[in-house]
Order: structure tokens, then C-alpha cells, then sequence
């Protein structure tokens, strides 16, 4: 059998697809979308300055994390590191590619200066990721950090 219906449809409770789920027009998935809080600590090498533009979207147990970030240097030409909770992680990280993570940074907002040296992986026996990367002074260096993980 089949469904037609032409004007618009309304389901008040769970709605279970038993096939192919076919969508032509946008998704609008509320609650699916949030703004969590972020702590950010053990930082070496660095001050933490803020972070910014963050939002965490699920799927089912899937979490994809994205935010900004900046930190101050504490000296130029050295290992710096900064940790990050991740927001929805109930149970401790037991591989760092538990994250699954792409980042980038710069430095000179006037005058984009590229980072190099930049990774961001999990910290085994936590729910925190790892950002480390070699600072090229003591100004402030801006990161975006995009990244996903198992929620459970």
C-alpha cells in the first residue's frame, strides 16, 4: 500500500521506517541540534583565551562536535597542548581514534599565518580530545576543530 498525502501530515508519536527513508525537500530535526558546554583544561604551554560557534549534532549515539578556539602561547616555537571535554560522552575513551577529528589553526587575524603541526586525537581514560600543535609565538592562535565520537 502507499501514503499519499498533499497538503502535510503531522505524527504526534514515535514514527518507525521499516525501508528507505526518500526526502526531497530539507530536514528539520529539532532537538537533534545543540550548544553544549565545553571545559577546557590541561593546558600546557598555553592560556586558554574562549571558544566560539560550537554546536553538537546527534545521530542516534553518534555525536559530530564542531567549535572555535583560541589560546595564548605561553612561549613561541614549542609542543602546546589544550584538552577538551566531549559534550554526550558517557564512557571513557579507551583508543585515541575513538575521535575521530579534523582541526586547523592560524595565527595574526589580520594576516593569516598557517599552523602547521596540528592534531587532535582522544584521551585514553577520559571523554576529553587532545588538541596539540607547535605555536609560532606568543600571540593568540585560533583553531576549528570539527570532530565525531560515540556517545555512549
Amino acid at each position: 500500500g502507499g501514503l499519499t498525502v498533499a497538503g502535510g501530515a503531522s505524527v504526534g508519536k514515535d514514527l518507525y521506517v521499516g525501508g528507505d527513508l526518500v526526502i526531497t525537500g530539507s530536514v528539520v530535526s529539532a532537538g537533534a541540534i545543540t550548544f553544549p558546554t565545553i571545559t577546557f583544561s590541561d593546558t600546557t604551554n598555553c592560556s586558554f583565551v574562549e571558544y566560539y560557534n560550537n554546536n553538537l549534532i546527534t545521530i542516534g549515539t553518534l555525536g559530530i562536535l564542531s567549535f572555535a578556539l583560541a589560546v595564548t602561547p605561553n612561549v613561541g616555537s614549542t609542543p602546546t597542548e589544550i584538552q577538551f571535554t566531549l559534550p554526550g560522552r558517557t564512557t571513557n575513551l579507551t583508543k585515541r581514534g575513538e575521535l575521530v577529528a579534523n582541526c586547523s589553526g592560524y595565527t595574526d587575524d589580520t594576516n593569516v599565518i598557517p599552523l602547521f603541526n596540528v592534531i587532535s586525537v582522544g584521551v585514553t581514560g577520559t571523554i576529553k580530545g587532545l588538541l596539540k600543535f607547535q605555536s609560532v609565538s606568543t600571540n593568540v592562535h585560533y583553531f576549528t576543530v570539527h570532530c565525531t565520537y560515540i556517545l555512549d
